[in-house]
Order: structure tokens, then sequence, then C-alpha cells
């Protein structure tokens, strides 16, 4: 993967957004860290490993459903992605598939929309403190 395709930006300091270009017209994958200590949903789709010791959790989520909206690009496709070792199960990641621009400000709004995503309110002062409540779904 070539560099200029692939772009970073750091918030707080410890959680990365980034944007990669897929190569297609105007298309790009925005990537953005977030963690949850607990895996919210309970519709979701998995790939295990070591006899299911191990698995990637995901959960696809409709763009026309997300009341949020951007002028400069058209969401295409939302997945939430976790991992689960035993009975531990986090959530690590928001994927937003979008066509168009984006600019440093909807990064950021993405950045803080991904964690409202995941049922929680994000990091405001300090990169640890998020507040998370119970999601249905």
């Amino acid at each position: 993967m070539e560099s200029e395709k692939v772009s970073e930006y750091w918030f707080m300091d410890y959680y990365r957004v980034l944007v990669i270009s897929t190569g297609e017209s105007n298309e790009k994958v925005v990537s953005v860290d977030v963690y949850r200590r607990t895996w919210p949903y309970s519709d979701y789709s998995e790939l295990c490993v070591a006899s299911g010791r191990y698995c990637l959790l995901y959960k696809e989520l409709v763009p026309r459903e997300i009341a949020y909206r951007f002028s400069r690009f058209e969401i295409k496709k939302i997945i939430v992605t976790g991992v689960r070792a035993g009975k531990i199960s986090e959530v690590v990641n928001v994927r937003w598939l979008i066509e168009g621009q984006v600019s440093y400000s909807d990064l950021e709004e993405l950045f803080y929309l991904s964690w409202k995503l995941i049922g929680c309110r994000g990091p405001l002062n300090t990169p640890w403190n998020h507040e998370c409540t119970d999601l249905v779904g």
C-alpha cells in the first residue's frame, strides 16, 4: 500500500483515525480506534480460531439509520469490530466506508460519532475517561 493512500490522525494521543483510499474513484475507509470493555450487541457475526478461544466480532450498522449526515461525503457502510478471548469481549474499532471528500473536522466528528455508536460518550479531557451505557441490538 502506498503511503500517500493512507493518512493517520491522532486524538487524545491514544486514539487513531486512519483514512485509506481504496483506489475506487472517491471511496475511502475511515478506521476509528475506540474502546469499550464489553461487546454491546446481541445480533452480530463472528469468526473464531483456536477452537473458538479467540474470535473477531463484527456488527454491520445500516448507514441510513444514522441520523447524522455529512455534506461532503456519503456513508456507504459502517462496521463495528471487536475481539473475544475466553469470556472477555471488547469493542476496538469502527470502520466507515465513505465516498467523497473528508476534512479534519469531519474526521473529528466521525471519531466522536463512532463512540456514540458503541454506546459511549467518548473521551473528553483524558483518554481513558469515557462513559458507556447498555445498547439493545
